[in-house]
């Protein structure tokens, strides 16, 4: 069997010995293929355990693309502000993605220009009228989407659009404008 082929270093020992011998070298190696699975299975406990955030810092941008179109909302949240473009284009281009998430991250200023932009021309996002809204506040949407949403917000927003300091000027003139032609 397995202990015939111990080298020469055993010349002069009883079968018996080496038998044993070979049994003890088992019994170690046993063990300490034990100890490696109890570790991988503490490691893998660990990575369970840890928060989205943690496990997507962990991550290369294959595997985040990846996540990005299998993950829940929670795990998309979190990857739109990649500051990858590849990662946070991944995000918003996933079919996974809601109407009520869409709302969110075009309230979001911190987002890629990019972003913002992808959302205003998506007419399945842009038919709410709690994202247009955003989209008009937000200062990153595209001057020309901003203008273009602007006929549709209710006087209320108009008048928080006009006094806000967070939108381009261009876009708080036009809502003064706006104002002054519906209280005539």
């Amino acid at each position: 069997a397995a202990f015939q082929q111990v080298p020469a270093a055993l010349d002069g020992v009883s079968e018996t010995e080496a038998e044993a011998l070979h049994e003890a070298m088992s019994d170690e190696e046993q063990a300490r293929k034990a100890e490696e699975a109890a570790r991988k299975a503490e490691e893998e406990a660990a990575l369970e355990k840890m928060s989205a955030a943690g496990k997507i810092r962990l991550m290369n941008v294959a595997q985040k693309v990846r996540m990005a179109n299998l993950g829940t909302a929670t795990e998309r949240g979190i990857l739109i502000a990649d500051t990858n473009k590849v990662v946070a284009r991944a995000v918003i281009r996933s079919a996974a993605v809601t109407d009520q998430e869409a709302r969110k991250y075009s309230k979001n200023k911190a987002l890629l220009d990019e972003i913002v932009a992808y959302i205003s021309k998506q007419k399945r996002w842009t038919r709410h009228y709690d994202i247009k809204k955003n989209l008009v506040q937000n200062p990153k949407t595209p001057l020309q989407e901003a203008l273009r949403f602007l006929p549709y917000l209710r006087i209320n927003d108009l008048k928080l659009v006009a006094r806000s300091k967070g939108v381009p000027p261009v876009v708080s003139k036009a809502a003064k404008q706006m104002i002054k032609a519906r209280l005539k």
